[in-house]
């Protein structure tokens, strides 16, 4: 895979089966170059009779986007909801434009838009009925976030505690999430037309005004509400209304009374509470018959213990009860899932008439999971494919999105595993995809390491690059990883593994690192790079390269302060200084301290910034202007250490760009950054040593 080849990665959104199971809808999203933008368009797929994937391809195209996301069938199957974005409002950040709702005939047609709402739709889910959607969406306090004044001109903010931003959307306490109430209408009826003319000039524009349906308000205040699920009478959402919210990542479980007419909203009705001695924040839930499925994750005592924890099954046997006031106590609920050995990934969603199904992380794997109600696990598809989405009918039959080391991402139907439907990755096949050798090394303790190794085709003298993900709490898997195929294709080999700290492997090894970062870590990394270096000799043992983003630039710069065996290493969006993580960041006020301490002896043991005077390595620090999750003075602070220190180091800044910059930034500068890791390991390892 060559860098220019991104635009010809497809990406599948989370999948809507047609209520009868004859067909699936997905979001397939790919980067274009031609408009520097991520283009996303509804495609379709027949699932009864599936044909070959061959036959398959990209699936009949639904929509023309050019960013629509979301499909989501009505229960009666007559009509098909998703979110799209105004087509002026491409490669632009202009605050104006935003997803609203749309709704179109299943059979076909043109769509039609449901909402107008200022900062547009972020979720939405149909009611049983078919006649109303609930909708949820941010909406900005009095004068802020108008189209007529510019965000500079903005008058000052006030920040009311540590809350206040996110990466990719900046402030946000000043734009909470409610939730709103949109009957479906106007689907079938005429359309309306702008006048012109005698019409005009006559004022019967009000008679001729093309008029949105009337939305109804369903939550008020200034703390946001995230839609989870809906039931024929109420809207579930998570949100935090406890006092002292702002001060821990606890939330809980709230049914929204619905209403159709513009009266005051109910107050939300607590479905659970955990307010001590142990704290617990709900991820999602799901109604199956007279009962509730939710997930919720332990915090310890403080509501801000997050590492290394997962999720846990629990559920509500008698929901109507639980909705006259009677809230699950989750400190003493018992549990149908292990959040210890067992790692659930949401949605979740109803599979028939009693059963759940989700995803299960394994070893950098995602399985799909059926659970009954007494906590009976199945695995719907096995480890070698990585899960990423799934819908189900009454009948019980699911379909999947999917990447495996054939694809990045693919829409299969359950059968005896998955039954591929489309073939959306056959263009990047044809540029040649390097398949990942899936490995277990020892660390110097003795522990089994977990990882892959890819293969550039010239492996004798090959330089040896060492891939660190970020997180930590996250995995490397075996599908198609772009940035690993693209260096292998240039000649390197990849290393890259899942050392202690990482997600799928239960909660001993993802917190063993809690107050210990730069140690068991870092061991695991390099013996899983000796490991892999012992077992293919022909690789060039002493031509080896080392690159991270965000923990991963972390563990990069940590490991080059006290290793010199790098001829090279590319520090990207890192994590690099703990003692001044706390303001900038958006997570700062709680990461640091559950990840690294808080007693300044005990961070400065863990900082790179605190031995950047031992670092000798050539180094790449790669940033994005507008990081939030790993402010851009980390890099910069970074970067003028080492420059202070005589180290050979270049900095690079991506314009506009957040955390998520390889992943889905601008299609043009993910290209940059290609080019520009490419040109530094050139520099650092050429592929090609003269004799």
């Amino acid at each position: 895979m060559q860098p220019t080849d991104l635009t010809l990665i497809r990406h599948a959104g989370m999948p809507s089966l047609a209520p009868d199971g004859s067909r699936v809808v997905v979001a397939v999203s790919h980067p274009d170059f031609a408009t520097d933008a991520n283009v996303s368009l509804l495609r379709e797929f027949a699932v009864a009779d599936a044909p070959e994937p061959a036959a398959a391809g990209a699936g009949r195209l639904l929509t023309r986007g050019p960013s629509d996301t979301s499909p989501a069938f009505s229960p009666d199957g007559a009509m098909l909801a998703f979110l799209r974005t105004a087509p002026a409002a491409l490669g632009e950040t202009d605050m104006g434009q935003a997803p609203q709702l749309h709704v179109v005939d299943a059979r076909g047609g043109e769509a039609v838009a449901m909402t107008d709402l200022p900062l547009g739709v972020t979720a939405f889910r149909w009611l049983p009925d078919c006649e109303g959607i609930i909708c949820e969406a941010p909406v900005p306090v009095e004068g802020r976030y108008r189209p007529d004044i510019e965000p500079g001109a903005e008058p000052p903010r006030t920040l009311p505690g540590f809350q206040g931003r996110a990466d990719g959307h900046g402030y946000v306490f000043d734009r909470p999430h409610h939730l709103f109430y949109v009957p479906v209408t106007q689907v079938h009826s005429d359309p309306s037309y702008e006048p012109v003319g005698r019409a005009k000039a006559n004022g019967d524009a009000e008679r001729f005004d093309v008029k949105l349906p009337p939305v109804t308000r369903l939550t008020r205040g200034e703390v946001g509400f995230s839609l989870t699920a809906v039931t024929a009478s109420h809207a579930l959402a998570i949100a935090g209304l406890h006092e002292g919210h702002d001060a821990d990542v606890r939330t809980d479980l709230f049914a929204i009374r619905i209403k159709t007419k513009g009266e005051d909203p109910d107050q939300p009705i607590a479905l659970t509470t955990s307010g001590g001695p142990e704290i617990f924040a709900v991820s999602g839930a799901c109604p199956v018959g007279e009962g509730l499925y939710l997930a919720a994750s332990s915090l310890g005592e403080t509501g801000l213990d997050f590492v290394g924890r997962s999720d846990a099954l629990y559920r509500i046997d008698d929901l109507v009860a639980a909705l006259a006031g009677d809230p699950l106590d989750l400190g003493h609920a018992q549990r149908l899932t292990d959040p210890d050995s067992q790692r659930l990934i949401g949605p979740f969603l109803a599979a028939g008439p009693t059963d759940l199904i989700c995803g299960l992380e394994r070893r950098g794997s995602t399985l799909a999971i059926r659970i009954a109600p007494d906590g009976e696990l199945t695995e719907l598809t096995a480890e070698g494919s990585v899960v990423t989405g799934w819908d189900a009918n009454d009948a019980g039959k699911i379909v999947v999105t999917y990447g495996d080391h054939t694809s990045p991402s693919e829409v299969g139907v359950i059968a005896a595993g998955i039954e591929r439907l489309s073939d959306l990755a056959r263009p990047l096949r044809a540029a040649q995809l390097i398949t990942p050798q899936e490995r277990t090394y020892d660390s110097a303790d003795g522990y089994p390491v977990h990882g892959w190794v890819l293969l550039p085709d010239k492996t004798i003298g090959a330089p040896v690059i060492l891939m660190i993900h970020g997180g930590p709490h996250a995995a490397y898997g075996p599908a198609v990883f772009d940035e690993a195929q693209v260096l292998a294709a240039a000649g390197y080999a990849v290393v890259m593994c899942n050392p202690r700290g990482s997600s799928g492997y239960g909660t001993e090894h993802a917190r063993a690192i809690r107050h210990a970062l730069g140690t068991l870590d870092a061991d695991d990394v390099l013996a899983f790079l000796d490991g892999a270096l012992a077992e293919f000799s022909d690789l060039g043992d002493a031509r080896l390269g080392i690159m991270g983003g965000s923990y991963g630039g972390y563990l990069t710069a940590w490991i080059i302060a006290h290793h010199h065996r790098f001829a090279g290493a590319i520090v990207e969006r890192g994590y690099l200084d703990p003692a001044t993580f706390a303001g900038p960041s958006d997570i700062g006020w709680f990461f640091s301290e559950q990840y690294v301490g808080t007693d300044p002896a005990q961070v400065a043991a863990q900082s790179p910034m605190a031995v950047v005077d031992q670092v000798e390595t050539a180094t790449l620090v790669m940033h994005s202007e507008q990081d939030l999750r790993c402010p851009i003075e980390q890099a910069l602070r970074y970067y003028t250490a080492l420059k202070a220190c005589g180290v050979d180091a270049t900095c690079v800044i991506f314009p506009g760009e957040n955390h998520e910059l390889s992943r889905s930034g601008r299609p043009w500068h993910r290209l940059d950054r290609f080019e520009e890791i490419l040109a530094f390991w050139e520099r650092q390892l050429p592929r090609h040593i003269a004799p």
